[in-house]
């Protein structure tokens, strides 16, 4: 229970900040509603549980042959594609939204170099003394944290969106594609940085 309940606060730390998945999850929700929010958040699940998986049996080691600069720069190219494409209207709505959302998170997560360093810095160290099932309990505690939170961060754009006009729900998704891109400029500056 120890293991649980520390992994659900140690994640909180780190999923409360507003950062690009935040962004990720509120864009897919704003605009194409719950059905793709939920994918999106799928999307983050699947990432966390990847790396759970990695840094439980000790595979996190890949992550000391991956550049730093190179994931920043794959990382920015990355958040620019989302916010770009995000900021595009779909043409034909409902065909590729869900696919799109789900390996979006999905890859936002994995080619972000701040995830690659948390996982294998922070949870790494305060796992690597515990048994595996007491690790998986960990991780489980840090799953539930990302359901939890995201699933409040959809609740909160959904009921705000019915109180909201078509207009105001444009301007704000480009607010959210705008975010995705300070971020990726972000990533850009720490890749010259590093």
């Amino acid at each position: 229970m120890f293991e649980l309940i520390s992994g659900f606060l140690l994640r909180l730390t780190f999923v409360i900040p507003f950062g690009p998945m935040s962004a990720f999850l509120v864009d897919a929700t704003l605009k194409d509603g719950f059905k793709q929010g939920v994918k999106a958040l799928l999307g983050l699940v699947i990432m966390n549980l990847f790396f759970i998986i990695l840094v439980s049996f000790g595979l996190a080691s890949v992550y000391n042959f991956l550049d730093q600069k190179i994931m920043f720069f794959i990382g920015a190219l990355v958040l620019f594609f989302m916010a770009v494409k995000s900021d595009k209207k779909n043409v034909n709505p409902g065909v590729s939204k869900s696919k799109s959302y789900l390996t979006g998170a999905i890859m936002l997560g994995l080619l972000n170099p701040f995830e690659w360093v948390w996982w294998t810095t922070v949870y790494g160290s305060i796992v690597s003394p515990f048994e595996l099932q007491a690790k998986l309990v960990f991780g489980l505690g840090i799953l539930l944290t990302v359901i939890c939170w995201f699933s409040t961060v959809i609740f909160v754009v959904l009921k705000t969106r019915k109180h909201i006009n078509e207009k105001t729900i444009d301007k704000l998704g480009k607010l959210s594609s705008a975010v995705l891109i300070l971020f990726a400029l972000y990533f850009v500056y720490l890749a010259f940085t590093v």
